[in-house]
């Protein structure tokens, strides 16, 4: 019985705790993902046998020591490293479902599967493949068992890091770690095999931290100028009021928002608005000041003390001085982790190039991405532990940074020794599946062993990472010159060779092949396996820009502005792969944000797209039976529009570059415009102008024509032709190509005719481009026919939905053949058009801007012989033609039909005597009408894709105000009073954004196109203000139903428009107050509201407090006196 009331006791003090302990867990609870600093408390004794017994112990699967690693032939031990230093591990865990994982890469990679480019988002990646949440739990309990309980979680489970003392680290992990020195580097590392529990060792992937040593270094460097006076050859170029580059000894230096031009960008932005809702990140390490005790103005600097990425001033000075007039700036985020020190002033005194490097990597990006968020995201060293935790500090941010999960592309502009990083891999697989872009640029040494750049290696990680399905875009340099209008003029490798006592090389773009890593599928199923022969994965992939570019930056105490270099003073300059890969970054950004805005998927891992379109641009034309090709010696691609800018002349210590694929720049830098031709996919956009297909049915009755040429001389081969001709255009309405249908006639003596079938493709656009190839297909030739005679003549294009798959078939009658047209979207269809074109707007064609419209739509017509013949028609020829049009949802349909002459004509033939007129519907009759110059008939639809000029205007912002208009989606910045768009009849929305001083009262509103330009009143009006204290402090202040911020002091400060408010102040124990007044335009109202103190006697809280201990201590002797009774 005793035995039995101690255990009722028992049980009620047991209940009494677990009151007490919800009470603890209440005042206090743990984040999902934070740190864990105690002991959970005993183990679980389901996995004690497992976990905790050293006999179980395995060998870590894959771990590569620090002398292999890094080739470290032959490090030299020191002594045994001080058990008490403190250690950094990461432990990285792999992904659940990794077969799933890996067959979702390869559909995603796979343009004939459904699952082509269907990326997941974060949140599906988690439920689908991270790490289990038991393995996970469980090696938390067995580092705590290990005396280790500064413990990191993270969300997504795919990594957790800890500190430790070397002693509990060794001892965990029964590793020894000792103390080297390889040549001027001393580091530690442990020796031996890292050991775990055999429970993990099919899901622990790897162990980083367990050494120091590190040869990641920045891909750049910094040089010195100074520029005497103002520099007189620099001016603003047309484009958008770009700085022209500044000019010194024959040498261009280059402000990045150039770029926008020298790489195709601005035409997108002009059609589709700036990245401003984009986000892309960028990985490096913080800076560090070394040297002795120096003030300054921002605090007292010591030997190693930690000082930040960057300097956010210069990198907005930058945007401020150097960005066209009316872009938007990019925002840039400063991420420190594991102890690194925020972006600050203190910045400028970093002795490690840090500061140099990160500045470099926001003032880059932003300027090929104007508008954009940029997350700097940085540990505090350049280990290979603050690395790998950056990567996965991006794909798995924290809410400070919760951004991050739009991410859609990461520069790094770093690099070193070749190694092999499961952890890095793993963050590539999940930055696939989400669509993540990921850079890295190749490198600065040259290839040459001599470069202060060099890392042991040719080829450097992260950049060499390249898999079938997945991996890193490696990005080479290249140096070009600008022309007039800041585009590139020539272009060439960059490398500075040895000795060259100006620029002090070696140094240049790092390259070769990794033979360590197969040839990925994409380069050896392209003209790249030439160069590479499957020894491996061969680096870089894309190249640009990487020397003589302008920065601003502070270092110590002095500021360097970018403009010195035009207007005066001491100026900084960049060379290097790191000016490359953001740059580059910037600009797949941009591509990005328009397959957003077009309900596409973004580019993601694009080294397959990359190479299949290099393959096209550099292939040659190829002819057959049935087809030929004429080669005009200057335009020698199979692509419309090339994708990239070749490099073909330069070298390094070991390459050369070449024409197509090298080594050495892979396949040239980007053309941003003519590579989003290829990656939009076609939406049907209930635009009826854009066309599928074109339909002639004629019948010639009689025909009697002679053809001659300029000189009068007669074409004996040919009397006449049919000729059907019509413009493609790419997504975006530019034209590509020029089609031609056509029929050859030649009278023969027994008075029938031969006739030739042939198709003819002509590219890039004759109207813009001076020189083109073309394509000339025969399906048959030398047919007979007796007139009267039918023919069918049809066109029809299919797209599919992939731009790289678009093809074209011909028709006559029962004859048809197919021919690839790689980009083109839609046949022209208005009768009035406009595209883009470099920057500029182009109305009708096919020449620009002629004043005649039709020169873009279909046409058909009987002319002269070819080539550039006139026929002249007499009295006995007659024909009747019959025409449809196959609109965009595939249904044919009779259009809209005119006869037109010359003004408009296609064709290099022509025709005279010959008259069309209408002959029911949908037809016309041709006969003869001496003199006449009509030359066929031209087909377009009812709806036309003319575009119109909408002018916004605001009034009331003060001068040099920027404001911001997003027009269907796309967002548009100004800092003068208007911003003009253009655009086709329809019904659209827009949206003027308030500023930090005005709003305007027309926010969101409706606007009708219908034939004609318009004219937008934007008013803005000043907001006004009410600001004032409120006591007590701790009022809650609700203004028109939202509650008010108020300091610590009461204090409070309220932005509004004008007008009649109510304002309530409310605080337990006070007497509530409503307030009702009204505030004048962009005036301010002070308010002083004081609350009244409800007199009444509350209860003593204390004597509650008492009252209720008392209760439970009588309970408890209650309960106890009962039991004694029992008993």
């Amino acid at each position: 019985m005793k035995l039995k009331s101690n255990k009722k006791i028992i049980s009620i003090l047991m209940v009494l705790g677990f009151l007490f302990s919800t009470m603890a867990v209440l005042s206090g609870t743990d984040q999902v993902s934070g740190m864990i600093t105690h002991s959970s408390g005993s183990q679980n004794k389901s996995i004690e046998n497992n976990l905790l017994i050293s006999s179980n112990l395995v060998p870590l699967r894959n771990y590569v020591n620090t002398s292999e690693k890094y080739s470290i032939k032959s490090p030299r031990e020191v002594n045994t490293t001080n058990s008490n230093k403190s250690e950094s591990i990461l432990v990285g865990f792999q992904f659940s479902n990794l077969s799933e994982l890996v067959s979702l890469l390869s559909n995603i990679s796979n343009k004939n599967s459904p699952q082509y480019h269907r990326y997941i988002s974060r949140a599906q990646f988690e439920r689908r493949f991270e790490p289990s949440d038991a393995i996970y739990n469980n090696f938390i309990k067995y580092l705590q068992s290990n005396g280790i309980y500064h413990i990191t979680t993270y969300k997504g489970r795919s990594i957790v890091t800890f500190t430790s003392t070397t002693k509990l680290v060794d001892k965990m992990f029964r590793v020894k770690t000792e103390d080297f020195v390889n040549g001027s580097q001393n580091y530690y590392a442990a020796v031996g095999v890292p050991k775990v529990p055999s429970y993990f060792n099919n899901y622990v992937t790897s162990i980083i931290g367990l050494s120091n040593y590190s040869q990641y270094v920045m891909s750049l460097n910094l040089q010195h100028k100074v520029a005497v006076q103002k520099n007189a050859s620099v001016k603003k170029t047309p484009q958008g009021n770009i700085i022209s580059p500044a000019c010194y000894d024959g040498t261009q230096y280059f402000y990045a928002p150039e770029f926008q031009s020298a790489y195709n960008e601005r035409t997108l932005f002009r059609e589709y608005g700036y990245p401003t809702s984009s986000v892309e990140a960028t990985i490096l390490w913080g800076g560090e000041y070394n040297g002795t005790n120096t003030s300054t103005p921002y605090g007292t600097l010591t030997h190693d003390e930690r000082v930040g990425s960057f300097v956010p001033s210069n990198v907005y000075c930058y945007f401020n001085e150097t960005m066209p007039a009316g872009e938007p700036h990019a925002k840039v985020v400063g991420v420190p982790l594991n102890g690194a020190v925020s972006p600050g002033p203190l910045a400028q005194y970093d002795s490690t190039g840090a500061n140099f490097e990160n500045t470099l990597d926001m003032e880059m990006l932003g300027s090929t991405a104007p508008g954009s968020t940029i997350y700097n995201v940085y540990g505090n060293s350049s280990s290979y532990y603050n690395i790998n935790l950056a990567f996965n500090y991006i794909l798995n941010p924290g809410s400070k940074s919760s951004k991050l999960n739009n991410v859609s592309v990461i520069s790094n502009s770093w690099g070193g020794c070749n190694v092999n990083c499961t952890s890095f891999c793993e963050d590539d697989m999940e930055a696939q599946a989400r669509g993540i872009t990921v850079l890295a640029s190749s490198g600065d040494a040259g290839d040459n062993a001599n470069s202060t750049k060099w890392v042991g290696t040719n080829v450097e990680f992260p950049s060499v990472l390249g898999y079938n399905n997945f991996g890193v875009v490696a990005v080479g340099g290249t140096t070009f010159q600008l022309n007039a209008t800041s585009n590139i003029e020539s272009q060439r490798n960059w490398y500075v060779p040895e000795g060259d006592k100006n620029l002090r090389g070696p140094y240049g773009t790092s390259s070769g092949i990794d033979t360590c890593l197969k040839e990925p599928t994409w380069q050896k199923d392209s003209s790249a396996n030439l160069v590479i022969k499957g020894e491996g994965r061969g680096v870089p992939d894309i190249s640009a820009i990487a020397n003589d570019t302008l920065v601003t930056i502070s270092i110590s105490g002095y500021t360097y502005d970018a403009t010195n270099a035009t207007y005066g003073g001491r100026f900084e300059y960049a060379w290097g792969t790191s000016i490359a890969s953001p740059v580059t970054a910037g600009i797949l950004s941009e591509i990005d944000s328009v397959l957003y805005k077009n309900n596409d998927s973004r580019l993601g891992f694009l080294d397959s797209l990359l190479y299949k379109l290099g393959n096209e641009q550099f292939e040659k034309e190829s002819s057959n039976s049935t087809t030929g090709y004429i080669d005009t010696g200057t335009y020698n691609s199979t692509l419309p529009a090339l994708p990239f800018y070749p490099v073909e002349t330069g070298r390094n210590h070991i390459y050369h570059a070449r024409y197509g694929y090298s080594l050495l720049d892979g396949w040239g830098s980007i053309n941003a415009y003519n590579l989003t031709i290829y990656t939009l996919k076609r939406n049907f956009r209930n635009n009826n102008s854009d066309l599928l297909g074109i339909d002639n049915n004629l019948t010639l009755k009689s025909l009697d024509v002679s053809s001659y040429n300029s000189t009068g001389s007669l074409n004996r081969f040919y009397n006449a032709s049919v000729q059907q001709n019509l413009f493609l255009a790419n997504e975006m309405g530019q034209p590509l190509y020029w089609i031609q249908n056509v029929i050859y006639l030649n009278k023969t003596v027994s008075g029938g005719y031969v006739v030739n079938y042939t198709g003819w493709v002509n590219y890039p656009f004759y109207g813009i481009y001076q020189t083109s190839t073309v394509y000339h297909y025969t399906f048959p030739s030398g047919r007979i026919i007796l007139l009267p005679h039918s023919f069918n003549i049809s066109t029809q294009l299919n797209v599919n939905g992939n731009p790289m798959d678009s093809y074209l078939k011909f028709f006559v009658n029962r004859h048809e053949i197919k021919m690839n047209v790689t980009g083109a979207a839609f046949i022209i269809g208005a009768r009035n058009y406009s595209y883009y074109y470099e920057n500029n707007l182009i109305y009708n064609g096919p020449y620009p801007n002629n004043k005649f419209q039709g020169g873009l739509d279909p046409q058909f017509g009987l002319v002269g012989g070819p080539s550039a013949y006139l026929g002249i028609f007499r009295n006995s020829t007659t024909a009747y033609v019959k025409s449809y049009i196959e609109n965009e949802e595939g249904h044919w349909i009779v259009p809209r039909t005119r006869s037109f002459n010359e003004s408009i004509d296609q064709t290099g033939e022509n025709a005279t005597n010959l008259i069309y007129s209408p002959n029911g519907t949908g037809c016309y009759s041709i006969g003869i009408k001496p003199g006449s110059k009509e030359q066929g008939l031209v087909f377009y639809t009812t709806t036309g894709r003319e575009k119109f000029k909408l002018d916004f205007l605001e009034t009331n912002l003060t001068d040099g105000t920027v404001w911001n208009l997003t027009f269907e989606g796309k967002k548009y910045s100004s800092n003068l009073n208007n911003i003009t768009v253009y655009s086709v009849n329809g019904t659209y929305t827009y949206e003027a954004e308030n500023t930090t001083l005005f709003y305007n009262q027309n926010f969101h509103k409706v606007i009708s196109v219908s034939g004609k330009n318009i004219t937008v009143q934007i008013i803005y009006i000043r907001y006004s203000y009410i600001h004032g204290t409120v006591s007590p402090s701790d009022t809650t202040l609700s203004f028109n139903g939202k509650n008010v911020q108020i300091s610590g002091n009461g204090q409070f400060n309220i932005t509004t428009t004008y007008g009649s408010f109510v304002l309530k102040a409310s605080s337990p124990g006070f007497k509530t107050k409503y307030m009702n007044f009204t505030v004048q335009k962009g005036k301010s109202l002070k308010l002083n509201i004081s609350l009244s103190e409800i007199k009444q006697h509350g209860p003593n809280y204390i004597y509650l407090y008492l009252t209720l201990i008392l209760l439970v201590i009588i309970t408890v002797i209650a309960v106890a006196i009962n039991l004694k009774r029992r008993r």
